[in-house]
């Protein structure tokens, strides 16, 4: 679907590798004709940024979840008439950053948790024992972070 920002036009897209990715809500890629449109949409668009210099129509992709999307672009209409592609376009996430929130029934407390996981940790980490989180949301990221890193040495 596209639509025309103050300073250019996006193109909000489904890919195959993200389809899997429905936290409550989908993950879309945000391909753009230009990266101020996509740095003005603090509100939605989180990761990072894939840069593909040959595609001279959209060279810049962010990535964001439809409803979230929704709410910054005050439509709806986000959510139905998002395209799919066929093939996917961004490369492949090297990570993922994640947030997450636990609710405590009992007090009404809720904890956070955020950090990177690598993509085959994903479904894991959401559905490990000992913890529900009532929010999940992971992003791609293209380099592996130093606490991912970290684990290793």
């Amino acid at each position: 679907m596209l639509y025309q920002t103050e300073t250019g036009f996006i193109d909000v897209v489904i890919e195959p590798q993200f389809a899997q990715f429905q936290f409550g809500s989908q993950l879309a890629s945000i391909r753009s004709s230009d990266l101020t449109s996509l740095q003005r949409m603090t509100n939605s668009v989180r990761g990072e940024i894939d840069f593909r210099q040959q595609d001279s129509a959209f060279p810049f992709t962010g990535f964001a979840y439809l409803d979230d999307l929704a709410r910054q672009l005050k439509t709806m209409s986000v959510i139905t008439q998002a395209d799919r592609a066929n093939e996917n376009f961004s490369r492949k996430p090297a990570a993922f950053k994640f947030l997450g929130f636990e609710e405590d029934d009992y007090y009404g407390e809720s904890e956070e948790w955020q950090g990177a996981l690598y993509p085959d940790e994903v479904f894991d980490f959401q559905f490990s024992a000992g913890r529900y989180l009532e929010y999940f949301r992971v992003w791609p990221l293209f380099h592996v972070p130093a606490e991912l890193k970290s684990h290793f040495l």
